[in-house]
C-alpha cells in the first residue's frame, strides 16, 4: 500500500471533510492568503509522488534501456515493438 493510499484511507475512515482547513505556519514560498485543506494535500501528494516516480523511471531507463511503453506492453502480454510498427 502506498503512502497516498494510507492517507486516503485515513481520511475516509475518520470521515474527514476534504474541505477541512489544515493550519500551517506561514511559508515564504506560499502566498500569504493561501489556505491549505485536506483536498489540496491529497492532490499535492499525487503530484509529488508522480513527479518522483518519473525521476526514478528516468534512472531505470538509463540502466536497463527499456522505455515505459515497452514495459507496459510486456506487462499486458503484448508484443514489443507493436506489430504494426514492423510495416
Amino acid at each position: 500500500m502506498t503512502e497516498i493510499d494510507v492517507a486516503r484511507r485515513a481520511v475516509e475512515e475518520n470521515g474527514t471533510d476534504l474541505s477541512t482547513v489544515v493550519p500551517m505556519p506561514h511559508n515564504p514560498w506560499m502566498p500569504k492568503d493561501f489556505i491549505m485543506n485536506v483536498r489540496w494535500i491529497l492532490g499535492h501528494l499525487n503530484t509529488e509522488i508522480a513527479r518522483h516516480v518519473g525521476h526514478a523511471d528516468i534512472i531505470r531507463e538509463s540502466i536497463d534501456g527499456a522505455i515505459a511503453y515497452q514495459l507496459n506492453a510486456q506487462a499486458e502480454g503484448q508484443p514489443w515493438p507493436p506489430e504494426e510498427w514492423a510495416s
